[in-house]
């Protein structure tokens, strides 16, 4: 029994390390997005506004996302990553 648990425990590893780059990888895409940002304050906006394209302005707030595509690219990457190690702890779960 020690065998199959072992087993298991080994099988879910990429899963594990899929669910610690997908966080990482989310808030990489934030960063750098942010950085890119004239004026942009975490206190203040939100972060949709990163991923918002063009220039407009929106309850107050002047969305100028310069990259909006990166913080689109973290958003969906991060999901993708996720379901990803989902899909391969299916067989062990």
């Amino acid at each position: 029994m020690t065998g199959l648990v072992e087993t298991q425990r080994w099988s879910l590893l990429p899963t594990g390390i899929l669910w610690i780059i997908a966080p990482l990888w989310y808030l990489l895409c934030e960063a750098i997005t942010a950085l890119a940002f004239p004026g942009y304050d975490y206190a203040t906006f939100y972060i949709s506004d990163l991923g918002v394209p063009g220039t407009t302005t929106f309850q107050g707030r002047e969305l100028a996302s310069q990259i909006p595509q990166v913080m689109d690219a973290g958003f969906i990457g991060q999901g993708l990553l996720f379901l990803l190690g989902l899909v391969l702890a299916m067989p062990a779960l």
